[in-house]
């Protein structure tokens, strides 16, 4: 058994190439995860170990939700995937503008 069996995790990104392999690899050692996009194709549906989301990332109240919405899920919430966006190269994370 996994060391992450029953963890929650937030995964954002989660239908993309990238998004989609990790969410499998986190459900298939036993994670609960809460899976975000900005939008699931219809019958992509919540059970207890896997909740679909939809958000819009650049809205912030929406972003913000996320957490919450998680952990009212799960109860918890042990690790968070940010996979959602594009490269934007050239400076620090730390000195990039929130839109960017």
């Amino acid at each position: 058994m996994s060391d992450l069996a029953g963890r929650a995790a937030l995964i954002t990104g989660a239908s993309g190439a990238l998004g989609a392999a990790v969410t499998q690899s986190f459900r298939d050692a036993g994670m609960k995860v809460a899976a975000v996009s900005t939008k699931w194709p219809a019958g992509t549906g919540t059970t207890p170990f896997f909740l679909p989301l939809s958000a819009d990332l650049t809205v912030p109240a929406e972003a913000a939700s996320l957490v919450d919405r998680t952990v009212a899920a799960f109860g918890t919430l042990d690790v968070l995937v940010h996979l959602a966006g594009g490269f934007a190269g050239g400076h620090p994370l730390e000195e990039k503008p929130d839109e960017a």
